[in-house]
């Protein structure tokens, strides 16, 4: 089976709000029980992630600190 990647851009300005529509999605597809709650918390939990939104200084620190604490859903 081939897999296809698929690539997008995003604009710097608009880091923060994908991040939280991202989270927003998570939830939502936890809630609607589309993805375990491990694998959602596994995805926003990331190191990759996390490293990002330490770097990247157009990320809110409110935005930051719902990321670092997604993890206490369980």
């Amino acid at each position: 089976m081939s897999r296809e990647i698929y690539e997008f851009s995003i604009k710097s300005e608009h880091i923060g709000p994908f991040f939280i529509y991202l989270g927003i999605g998570i939830l939502y597809a936890i809630n609607n029980r589309a993805i375990s709650p491990e694998i959602g918390i596994w995805t926003i939990g990331m190191p990759k992630i996390h490293e990002f939104l330490a770097e990247n200084s157009l990320i809110s620190d409110e935005v930051r600190d719902i990321f670092e604490t997604f993890d206490e859903l369980d």
